[in-house]
């Protein structure tokens, strides 16, 4: 039998000294002849965890208490090493080190670059969960932004690694979370329930407060899109939109630079924005399928635009020119643009290629109320001179 363990764990049990005994709590794989020892405690509420031994310190009288059930496993830590029994037979101990998890990326130009990166990923549906846990792999700090709660068509979708059980009822942010908390040691995640179009204030709030390097957009309702634009647009953040388009048929990805000059999502779709929200928040194709309740895509189509989503917000986080990837090269020239299309299946409304992107240029819309911004300077000159004039 092998018992694997974190070495983590290991530090804990040895600064402890003499320590007295302690529940052990760990996966049995009775096929795999491989025991996982997961934590002192259960690491996550609920999850079934069995009771598999304890520690046994070098002093007398350090045995298992008597209301315990009989442990299968017994480690030990004597002279510097980790001694185990299985059932009474002596068993290979295996440990391993968090801190090798990114051992093989760190030499990355790319990883070293985005040390220290913070990233606010809204919407954690079928993309935007993928995109957040592919940051997170690379050391971006987040900032997980999402309203709902997880019903049981979304798992399909969302590859959390837990059982339905767990994740029924949990919010997008608390399930996305733990995911990444259990699969990225020392992951840097905070979460933020709300509706950034509902409760605009805090969202502000938010964003101001944490400044993000980049906004990950992975909603498309008109209300929420707004909010985030007007907010990236205000506090100079490059923003990008990663959704499903054509009827679930193509992959459609935005980019909005901080660059006043440059277009925004208002400019990219010529929304009037005196218009009644009401409709705001309908399904994916409604207006084609009124019936249809959730997004027709495969998993793999909506992972095929997660990771490459994931590739450019890491691009332009290195300091990369992205314009290069928003780049088609045809028979009648080179094109750049700003937004871009990826065909999910073949013969869609852009392309009858499967996986052919297509990429567009996007003018500046003149007088586009997404584009203004204050000039935060002028007003606090404003508002000193205010002041000033009523000082006596």
């Amino acid at each position: 039998m092998k018992s694997v363990i974190s070495k983590l764990l290991v530090d804990a049990i040895k600064a402890l000294g003499d320590f007295s005994t302690r529940d052990l709590f760990g996966r049995l794989c009775e096929k795999e002849n491989l025991i996982q020892i997961a934590s002192l405690t259960p690491k996550l509420r609920n999850t079934p965890l069995e009771y598999v031994g304890y520690w046994q310190g070098s002093a007398p009288g350090h045995l298992a208490p008597q209301a315990a059930p009989a442990p299968k496993l017994v480690l030990s830590f004597q002279d510097g090493q980790i001694h185990a029994t299985y059932q009474g037979q002596p068993a290979e101990v295996l440990v391993y080190d968090p801190a090798n998890y990114h051992s093989r990326h760190r030499s990355m130009t790319i990883s070293q670059k985005l040390a220290g990166k913070r990233v606010a990923v809204i919407g954690l549906g079928s993309i935007g969960g993928k995109i957040a846990k592919e940051l997170a792999k690379h050391g971006v700090e987040l900032f997980l932004v999402d309203v709902d709660e997880i019903e049981i068509e979304n798992p399909y979708r969302l590859s959390l690694g837990q059982p339905l059980e767990f994740l029924i009822g949990l919010s997008k942010c608390a399930a996305t979370e733990e995911d990444i908390l259990l699969t990225v040691p020392n992951a840097k995640i905070h979460t933020a329930v709300m509706d950034i179009a509902a409760q605009s204030k805090a969202f502000d709030t938010l964003i101001s407060s944490i400044r993000p390097d980049a906004i990950v957009l992975s909603v498309d309702t008109r209300d929420g899109t707004r909010q985030a634009n007007a907010t990236a647009r205000h506090y100079g953040i490059p923003l990008f939109q990663a959704v499903l388009s054509g009827g679930a048929e193509t992959g459609q990805i935005r980019f909005v630079s901080k660059a006043p000059s440059s277009a925004c999502l208002l400019c990219l779709d010529s929304w009037d924005t005196t218009a009644d929200l009401s409709d705001s928040r309908r399904q994916y194709a409604e207006e084609l399928s009124p019936a249809q309740k959730a997004v027709p895509a495969l998993s793999v189509d909506t992972s095929i635009i997660s990771y490459i989503t994931s590739k450019l917000v890491m691009a332009q986080l290195a300091g990369e020119d992205i314009q290069r990837y928003f780049t088609v090269t045809g028979s009648d020239g080179r094109c750049q643009g700003d937004i871009m299309w990826i065909s999910t299946t073949p013969e869609t409304w852009i392309t009858e290629d499967f996986l052919q992107k297509v990429v567009a240029s996007v003018e500046k819309r003149p007088n586009c109320p997404g584009c203004w911004s204050p000039d935060l300077a002028a007003l606090r000159q404003k508002k000193q001179q205010r002041k000033e004039s009523v000082q006596p």
